[in-house]
């Protein structure tokens, strides 16, 4: 197989995550595979890398199986690839990882709508950062809202977080009593 080299920072301009800054510098996007397919519409441009897909830009590395790109097609209609316009959707699918600094997500699927300022992650997705580790079924993440939804579905809910402080009713209750308490409540 011939490795793939394609410098995009003019599609992947308008992710957010990818073109965050870091100490005020910014680096291109590159991105690189095994096999590329563009097809290229009336409207629209979509590119499709396989095979050992990696995104290294501004503060992100991306890895996966396949990764989708849809655009908006400037121009003339007619040209075969045309000019690359906003992008409107990415798709990273199978063995999906994404590593910023200070936080990292798995998955088997990811899914980034730039317009919209989110990030779906579904199969089994998993997010980690310094204040713990969440996973459910599907984590939804809104760029810039401070906000996510985790859905746990098939796959309940479960949030790891550092040891926290004695929050127990007070010293009369030994460690050991409120860790048989919370075991209790688990089986429950």
């Amino acid at each position: 197989m011939r490795k793939l080299f394609i410098p995009l920072l003019a599609l992947l301009g308008l992710l957010p995550l990818a073109r965050a800054q870091e100490n005020g510098l910014t680096t291109d996007t590159v991105i690189t595979g095994d096999d590329l397919e563009m097809l290229s519409g009336d409207e629209k441009s979509e590119f499709h890398i396989t095979g050992r897909v990696q995104v290294i830009g501004t503060n992100l590395r991306l890895t996966c199986d396949e990764l989708h790109i849809t655009s908006v097609k400037r121009g003339d209609p007619s040209d075969t690839i045309g000019k690359i316009g906003k992008v409107t959707e990415i798709i990273a699918i199978g063995n999906v990882r994404v590593a910023q600094k200070g936080r990292s997500a798995s998955g088997g699927r990811a899914e980034f709508f730039p317009e919209e300022g989110k990030v779906l992650l579904t199969e089994s997705p998993v997010v980690t950062d310094a204040q713990g580790t969440v996973s459910g079924t599907e984590i939804e993440w809104f760029h810039g809202q401070r906000r996510a939804l985790v859905r746990g579905g098939e796959h309940r809910v479960k949030v790891t977080l550092p040891h926290l402080p004695d929050l127990g009713p007070g010293p009369e209750v030994s460690d050991e009593a409120a860790a048989d308490q919370a075991e209790s409540d688990d089986r429950n």
